[in-house]
């Protein structure tokens, strides 16, 4: 499972990683499936913004998350709404 969270400064992103953490390990203390990277991903053309992510949000979506099935299904659902609009 991949969990992405994205979210400006003080939203509450780390301490929702430190719960399902301590979650996971009240389970089973000796776990060994779980792997836990603290990151962020910024731009070196983009500024740190914590207001607007929308630039990082798009590059996940499109770059990393999308590929041909999901692609698919998006332009059926477009064509689809595209019958209701008309």
């Amino acid at each position: 499972m991949l969990k992405i969270f994205i979210g400006p400064n003080g939203y509450g992103k780390t301490y929702e990683l430190e719960r399902i953490k301590k979650s996971l390990f009240d389970e089973n203390n000796d776990r060994k499936d779980v792997i836990m990277l603290g990151s962020e991903l910024v731009f070196a053309d983009e500024m740190k913004d914590t207001v607007n992510n929308s630039f990082l949000m798009d590059y996940i979506i499109t770059e990393l998350l999308v590929d041909d099935e999901l692609t698919s299904i998006q332009k059926q659902f477009e064509n689809k709404l595209d019958e209701y609009i008309l």
